[in-house]
């Protein structure tokens, strides 16, 4: 484990990304890998994913975004309980402009982003992800930084490489 990893594990301190639901479940299922936004990224390392309180509703978006969203199984009353909750935590290894990595990713990999020019993806590592029961959170716009429980901070040190669990 990189010893700036193990010192944000122990601080217990890690910093979050909220998402509006999908695209937190379609994460934490790893049916989505990035995370695209209109912004550049500098964090590398642990990131919690938590899902905003705007409600899903299919409506407000094309039918063949809400197949998709179906077809994985995700309907809007499935979502009910992740709203402003804390529902993983994965590892962000990347961050890319969305031209030079949008021709590489799956057709299912763009369904859930946006790879428009001028964007970013914030690449993220699903075989680290960690899931959990739920945490009920309070999101914020940006990235924040988020104390996790104790039994949470012991997940991570036994998800890392080489580590044995328990």
């Amino acid at each position: 484990m990189a010893l700036m990893e193990e010192a944000e594990i122990k601080s217990r301190i890690i910093k979050v990304i909220s998402l509006w639901e999908p695209w937190a479940t379609a994460m934490r299922r790893k049916l989505k890998k990035n995370e695209t936004r209109s912004w550049w990224c500098g964090h590398r390392g642990w990131l919690a994913i938590h899902a905003a309180k705007k409600e899903y509703k299919p409506r407000d978006y094309d039918f063949e975004f809400n197949r998709m969203v179906q077809g994985q199984g995700i309907w809007p009353h499935h979502l009910t309980t992740s709203y402003g909750h804390i529902l993983c935590i994965t590892k962000m290894v990347g961050c890319e402009k969305t031209d030079r990595v949008g021709h590489l990713v799956s057709e299912q990999e763009r369904g859930w982003g946006n790879y428009d020019p001028k964007r970013y993806a914030w690449i993220t590592s699903p075989a680290d992800l960690v899931e959990f029961d739920p945490i009920p959170l309070r999101g914020r716009q940006g990235l924040f930084e988020w104390e996790m429980p104790e039994e949470i901070a012991n997940l991570l040190m036994r998800a890392e490489p080489g580590k044995p669990t328990e």
